[in-house]
C-alpha cells in the first residue's frame, strides 16, 4: 500500500505542472494570459520599446469624454470623470418593461461580482430618453438596482446625441444608422466594456448568460492587466505588455 501511494506521490508531482503548463498555453499560446481584444478604428500606428526591444503598436480610436447628468443631479464627464477605471457602459429607457429591465438586472449581477474590486470597476448606463427620464425618474430607477450610486450612474445627455454616441464613437453592434434619428425609440441590448486608456475592449449580449459570463471574464483579465501595466511602469518600461 505504501509503494502505491509513494508512485501515486511521483506521478501526481510530475503530471501536475504538466496539466497547468497546458492550461496557460492554451489560454495565453505563449506562456500569458490571452487579453480581450480592441475594437473600434484604427488610427495608426507607432514604434514602442519594450524590454529593449522595439515593436510596432496600433493605435487605436480612444472613445470621446461625454458629459451628462447622473441620478444625483450631478453633471459628470464621462470618462474625465473616472481616472483610471474599467467602465461598462449600456443604454436603457425608464419606461421600458421587457429588455431593459434584465439588462440591467444582470448588470447588477456584475457590480455585486465585483464589489471588493469597485475601486477599479464603473458602470454608466445612459437613458435614450431625455424626455421621460429626468433627474428623479433616474434616481427611483437607480434605486431599484443600485444601493450604490458613487459606482453605478444613470445618465441623461442633456445634448440629446446619445444615439449619434452609440453610433459614431461605441460603433454598438446592433446599431444601424437609420436608429440615430431622434424619433427613432431604440437602444441597445449590448453593453460596451472600455478600459481605462478609453479603449473598447468588448460588446456583450446582455440577454445571453454566456456573453455576460465572457464579460465577467473579460473584467477579470482587465483588472489584471491593470496591475500589469502599473508593474511595467515601475519598471520604466515605455509601453505596458498587451
Amino acid at each position: 500500500m505504501k509503494a502505491i501511494r509513494f508512485v501515486l506521490g511521483i506521478v501526481m508531482v510530475l503530471i501536475i505542472p504538466v496539466l497547468c503548463f497546458i492550461w496557460v498555453w492554451q489560454k495565453g499560446g505563449d506562456g500569458h494570459v490571452k487579453l480581450p481584444k480592441y475594437y473600434g478604428r484604427i488610427l495608426g500606428t507607432e514604434e514602442v520599446e519594450v524590454r529593449g526591444k522595439k515593436l510596432t503598436d496600433t493605435i487605436w480610436q480612444r472613445v470621446k469624454n461625454v458629459p451628462m447628468t447622473n441620478q444625483l443631479g450631478k453633471t459628470v464627464q464621462v470618462f474625465d470623470d473616472l481616472p483610471g477605471k474599467i467602465v461598462v457602459m449600456n443604454f436603457f429607457f425608464s419606461t421600458c418593461k421587457t429588455v431593459c429591465p434584465v439588462l440591467n438586472s444582470n448588470l447588477k449581477f456584475l457590480q455585486t461580482k465585483y464589489k471588493k474590486a469597485d475601486s477599479l470597476l464603473h458602470f454608466v448606463s445612459v437613458t435614450i430618453d431625455n424626455k421621460n427620464d429626468d433627474v428623479p425618474h433616474l434616481r427611483a430607477y437607480a434605486n431599484s438596482f443600485s444601493t450604490n450610486h458613487d459606482k453605478w450612474w444613470f445618465c441623461r445627455d442633456e445634448s440629446s446625441r446619445v444615439k449619434q454616441y452609440m453610433f459614431d464613437e461605441l460603433h454598438m453592434p446592433d446599431l444601424t444608422a437609420k436608429d440615430t434619428a431622434v424619433d427613432a425609440f431604440t437602444h441597445s441590448n449590448y453593453w460596451v466594456l472600455i478600459d481605462r486608456e478609453r479603449n473598447i475592449r468588448g460588446y456583450y449580449n446582455a440577454i445571453d448568460t454566456n456573453e455576460i459570463r465572457q464579460c465577467a471574464d473579460d473584467i477579470s483579465l482587465l483588472i489584471l492587466e491593470k496591475k500589469r501595466i502599473h508593474k511595467e511602469k515601475n519598471n520604466k518600461l515605455d509601453a505596458p505588455l498587451k
